[in-house]
């Protein structure tokens, strides 16, 4: 007796060597606290120009530098979280994690000095 299965039909789009996206539903979500922090960065950089004269300018300057690099690492893990997969997926998530972290860290600092 011979197996008479019918071959399953495969998606041509499909490559079964590359697991399949399932957090391109994300985008909205990562672009969202990717937007939220960008304009509290941009109303930073606004006070900056009334901060860098006075007595705290290089703390202020400095403040706002690490506040944009961690602002780039969350765009950076925004655009690419989406389109990951597996434990890369899970990597990029504690790396924006860790980002928004620090950024809301300097954030704070940022506030203290300015005020």
């Amino acid at each position: 007796m011979t197996d008479t299965k019918t071959p399953q039909r495969v998606d041509p789009r499909y490559n079964p060597s590359y697991p399949h996206r399932v957090h391109t539903d994300e985008r909205a979500r990562w672009n969202s606290l990717q937007r939220e922090w960008a304009e509290r960065v941009d109303a930073a950089a606004k006070k900056l120009e009334s901060l860098k004269n006075g007595p705290k300018g290089e703390e202020a300057h400095r403040l706002f530098v690490q506040m944009s690099g961690s602002l780039d690492q969350i765009a950076e893990a925004a655009l690419r979280l989406p389109t990951e997969v597996g434990s890369i997926y899970d990597e990029d998530r504690h790396l924006m994690h860790e980002a928004e972290i620090a950024l809301k860290r300097l954030y704070d600092r940022w506030n203290a000095l300015s005020a």
